[in-house]
This record gives C-alpha cells, sequence and structure tokens, in this order.
C-alpha cells in the first residue's frame, strides 16, 4: 500500500514538473545625463544701510551685485534671460514689513573664460514680488561667465519714518531658457 501511494505520487509529481524550453537574451541599456546647457555657479547679493529719518530715503547698494554662469554646450541660437526678484523686506527684530522700489543695473556682461555672444543687459525698475529680466544671453561658447552690477548702479527707495531694526528681503535670480523670452 506504501508503494502505491508513492507510486501514485511519483506519477502525479511528474505530470507537473515536464521540462519547458525557454530562451533568454539580457542586453544592456544606456543611459547618458549630460550636464544642464548653461548654470548659475554664484551669486552676490547687494548690500544697503541707513540711519532711521522721517523723510523718504534714497540709499545706493555698499555691495556689487555678481551673477556667474558657467555654458557646458554652446548656446548657438538658443536664448537665455536672467530674471530678478526682490521680496519685502521683513525686520527681525519688530516683525514690520516694507516695500521699498528698487532699481539696478545695467551691469557689465565679461567672459572669465570663452567668447561673448550676443547679450543686452537691462535697467531693472521693479517693485517687490515682480519679476524683470537681467540679461538676455544668445550665442556663447563654453565657458565661464559674469555679469557685474556695480554699487553706485543698485538704488533702493525707503519711504518716510520705518523703525529702526535690521531688515530681511530674499533677492531670486532665474536663468530661463526658451525661444519665446521676449
Amino acid at each position: 500500500m506504501y508503494c502505491l501511494i508513492s507510486s501514485c505520487l511519483f506519477v502525479f509529481l511528474g505530470y507537473f514538473l515536464q521540462s519547458v524550453e525557454a530562451q533568454v537574451v539580457s542586453t544592456p541599456i544606456q543611459i547618458q545625463i549630460t550636464p544642464t546647457t548653461i548654470l548659475l555657479e554664484d551669486i552676490t547679493t547687494p548690500d544697503f544701510a541707513t540711519q532711521y529719518s522721517q523723510n523718504p530715503q534714497h540709499l545706493q547698494s555698499k555691495r556689487p551685485l555678481r551673477v556667474r554662469l558657467k555654458v557646458n554646450r554652446a548656446l548657438n541660437q538658443q536664448r537665455w534671460q536672467l530674471q530678478y526678484q526682490l521680496s519685502a523686506f521683513k525686520s527681525q527684530t519688530n516683525g514690520k514689513t516694507i516695500q521699498p522700489k528698487y532699481q539696478i543695473g545695467p551691469g557689465q556682461f565679461e567672459a572669465l573664460s570663452g567668447d561673448i555672444g550676443n547679450t543686452q543687459p537691462s535697467t531693472m525698475t521693479g517693485t517687490l514680488q515682480n519679476e524683470v529680466p537681467m540679461l538676455q544671453l544668445t550665442n556663447l561658447s563654453v565657458g565661464e561667465y559674469e555679469y557685474n552690477i556695480p554699487a553706485h548702479q543698485i538704488q533702493m527707495n525707503l519711504p518716510a519714518a520705518v523703525q529702526a531694526g535690521d531688515y530681511t528681503a530674499t533677492q531670486t535670480v532665474s536663468l530661463i531658457s526658451s525661444p519665446n523670452v521676449p
């Protein structure tokens, strides 16, 4: 009886363990990740200081604004634009917010390495929260570049009677690639 059960089990397992033919082919797949065409490498910030006044004030920066770019592939006819935005200034001491008007530039665009193509620096006049064009770029070769706006070209108008304190804003520089950039 034991022999009969094991024979049946062997036949039963044999039915399920039939050989199957298959073919497996493995091939490599590659991914090539190229560097971004153009990068923002470093950005400095303007610096302002003044004393309390009952009157509106016209301030000039004590430090230039510099934007360093690195071009990894020639731009050819591709158009790029730097845009600038400044947030409201908020006091770290009293929580008050001020929204001065500013005027920045134009500056000088220079090649640290590479050849300068076509550039069109802009004077940026704005109120806070608005993105304004800073610089148009086309036809740059591979290399490093710097857009330098001297301190005397960076000005801000403060309203009257701003309370004393340390005020901080966020400066945002955007680099946009688009054939539709004006």
